[in-house]
């Protein structure tokens, strides 16, 4: 085996871009990232990383010529645990099934983190940011994908627990199909979002005229939400909008809620989008002309929902006053008029309370994920 690690290498890049199709090519729930923004997951210097000073080193595994597999370490100065320590990351892994070369990998992109960092703890996969990618696959690769949701093959959480890696934390997914099923997600929604109107809060849809603004409310009201989530780490205004601007074909500005207080502070939000995989995959992870027309004519006709997330600032999740479930009950009660019957809630962190609801109405989780940790210390 030939082990070939980069920094900067357009060839290299090449070869570490195209592995993943060769990978997946009889897979047919695979839906290749776009390639321009996985491209520049590979430059310190895009737009991906320079806001977070984030350092990146590739390691490509060749044997006989071919390529087994492929793995990025990823310092972010900013990518921190709990009690403040910094944490390096591993991602973009693609691997053959062959321990052996996902040890090699592995091996060489967590040294390259303690020698050149010192560092002790890194976690995967993540592609140097929450922003970016992260979570693999752990149940789940039976059913239909939603955009957005990770994918990899069933064998690569054992590859990363035969090294050393542990589960740091996990999410799930679950489907809901049914106007009746969908309905019985809401009881009390109705009375609690009255309540809080009734109090002074503003339920708003996103205003088009007004999107500078409430893009960048969003992006603020979504820090203060999730501080202190694993993995989290701030965004400036100018990366945010990139985030954002991949996934704005998609917004249905009735199905984007921010929600202020009678202060009138931005306390809430939530975003559900309508789900083209198929339409997705046939892109290719291509853009441009031919691109948008293999999209526009592979679009379902009768999409799936993704309520893709929401928050709350810590400061109201304290005052207790349901805000969580009123803001549920708008997009649902939004999605059900629209004519949507199958809404996805996607990558929940396990133990919220979105789970007590779903599971007293006795549905269950389809899809789960988790995130790793390796510890050089342990």
């Amino acid at each position: 085996m030939e082990l070939k690690s980069f920094t900067s290498d357009k060839e290299l890049a090449n070869a570490f871009l195209r592995f993943p199709y060769d990978l997946y090519k009889d897979d047919s729930n695979y839906i290749p990232p776009i390639e321009r923004a996985q491209r520049q997951l590979l430059d310190s210097r895009s737009r991906a990383h320079i806001d977070s000073g984030t350092l990146c080193r590739h390691f490509l595994l060749y044997s006989s010529g071919e390529i087994l597999g492929r793995v990025s370490a990823f310092f972010n100065p900013q990518l921190r645990t709990a009690d403040d320590r910094p944490v390096g990351a591993v991602g973009l892994f693609e691997c053959r099934n062959d321990y052996s070369a996902a040890e090699i990998l592995l091996r060489n992109a967590c040294q390259w983190l303690k020698n050149q960092f010192g560092l002790a703890r890194i976690w995967g996969p993540l592609n140097g940011s929450i922003w970016n990618g992260y979570r693999f696959m752990t149940r789940g690769f039976d059913s239909t994908l939603f955009v957005g949701e990770p994918y990899n093959p069933p064998y690569y959480p054992l590859l990363f627990e035969r090294f050393g890696f542990h589960v740091l934390q996990e999410w799930d997914s679950l489907f809901v199909s049914g106007v009746e099923r969908l309905e019985t997600l809401l009881p009390r929604g109705a009375e609690r979002l009255k309540i809080l109107k009734d109090n002074g809060y503003r339920f708003e849809n996103f205003d088009p005229l007004q999107r500078p603004g409430q893009i960048e409310t969003l992006r603020k009201v979504l820090l203060s939400s999730y501080r202190g989530f694993v993995g989290f780490t701030p965004v400036s205004s100018a990366r945010f909008l990139a985030i954002f601007e991949t996934m704005e074909t998609l917004l249905d500005p009735n199905l984007f809620l921010l929600v202020y207080n009678p202060n009138d502070l931005p306390v809430g939000f939530a975003v559900a989008f309508p789900d083209y995989p198929r339409a997705l995959r046939a892109m290719n992870g291509k853009c441009g002309i031919i691109a948008n027309l293999a999209y526009l004519f592979h679009r379902e006709r009768r999409p799936r929902l993704n309520f893709y997330i929401g928050g709350v600032t810590p400061e109201t999740e304290k005052e207790a006053v349901g805000l969580g479930r009123a803001g549920f009950y708008f997009i649902v009660k939004k999605a059900l008029e629209k004519g949507y019957d199958e809404i996805m809630l996607t990558l929940r962190v396990k133990g919220n309370k979105a789970h007590a609801l779903a599971g007293r109405c006795g549905i269950s989780p389809q899809h789960e994920y988790a995130l790793y940790e390796f510890n050089y210390e342990n």
